[in-house]
């Protein structure tokens, strides 16, 4: 156990002491963020058709993070030409085949966004009114409370002065 953790933490100080990886170490690296490019294109998809924005926000972050290393992979290990044209048809077909898919339900997919967007435009329209409604109601019963509080406030202070005037008088 112990020689597994001190084999880990020697390889890790060597990754960032700057040893190289082997060429089948990186190709398995690329390969295996492919693969999670891939993935992560179908769940995007699914994403959408689901109307989840927060999750398609966070897959495009992710997404982008992957196209950044696949691109750093390729630029570090540009001088084996032959895995290079290999790997960048690899990316090639990737992204072709992501497009096509793309391409497929993308005029659905715009539909379908642009109709759920449509519906919750609608109901915040409609909730947005009803608020005011309901706000303009409150207030004008407020108001209306108001000045019938006044009224009855002013009716009894003219009455407690007008019986006030009426005992000065008869002291008088």
């Amino acid at each position: 156990m112990k020689k597994c953790i001190s084999q880990m933490l020697q390889n890790e100080s060597d990754l960032l002491n700057g040893r190289s990886i082997s060429l089948t170490e990186v190709k398995a690296i690329y390969n295996s963020l492919l693969n999670e490019y891939e993935e992560n294109a179908r769940e995007i998809l699914g994403s959408i058709e689901d109307n989840d924005y927060i999750k398609l926000n966070r897959l495009i972050t992710r997404r982008k993070q992957i196209v950044i290393a696949l691109n750093a992979i390729e630029l570090v290990h540009e001088k084996d030409d032959g895995a290079q044209s290999n790997i960048r048809d690899q990316v090639a077909n990737v992204l072709s085949s992501s497009a096509k898919i793309t391409d497929d339900k993308g005029e659905e997919l715009l539909l379908m966004v642009t109709n759920s967007i449509e519906k919750v435009n609608r109901s915040i329209q409609k909730l947005m009114i009803k608020t005011i409604n309901i706000s303009s109601k409150t207030i004008s019963n407020g108001n209306q409370f108001n000045h019938e509080v006044t009224k009855f406030l002013l009716n009894k202070a003219s009455d407690g002065l007008s019986k006030l005037a009426n005992k000065i008088r008869v002291k008088s």
